[in-house]
């Protein structure tokens, strides 16, 4: 993931754009929403047009960050519902993505999947 900060602007990480109303937006450049809560492995989309309700989506799938407080996924606006993964008990369930047999590791920026050692 990269920023896109100007000279007279640090970097912004997820977290710190949190309480700034941050736009999403897809590759394509059309707009899916606003940046919710961010978690430890995925962040919420609010405030969407057509389709009801709130995506959950993987900080993995953050392309980019610009100057402008504009975050960009690396999917089209109408694929970000397909990359978007369940929340349960107010926590993300990080092998929903990727399903039992994998282990996952959480992190600020995104999931670390490996496979689960057999005893």
């Amino acid at each position: 993931m990269a920023n896109d900060s100007g000279p007279d602007k640090d970097p912004q990480t997820l977290p710190q754009l949190q309480a700034t109303g941050a736009e999403i937006f897809g590759s394509d450049e059309e707009k899916i929403g606003d940046l919710g809560e961010v978690r430890d492995s995925d962040f919420t989309v609010t405030g969407r047009g057509l389709l009801k309700g709130e995506l959950n989506i993987p900080v993995s799938r953050v392309a980019r960050i610009t100057a402008d407080d504009r975050v960009f996924l690396d999917v089209p606006a109408d694929e970000a519902k397909d990359v978007s993964i369940s929340k349960s008990s107010g926590q993300t369930d990080p092998n929903a993505a990727f399903g039992e047999d994998v282990a996952t590791e959480r992190g600020a920026w995104g999931l670390v999947k490996r496979k689960e050692q057999e005893d």
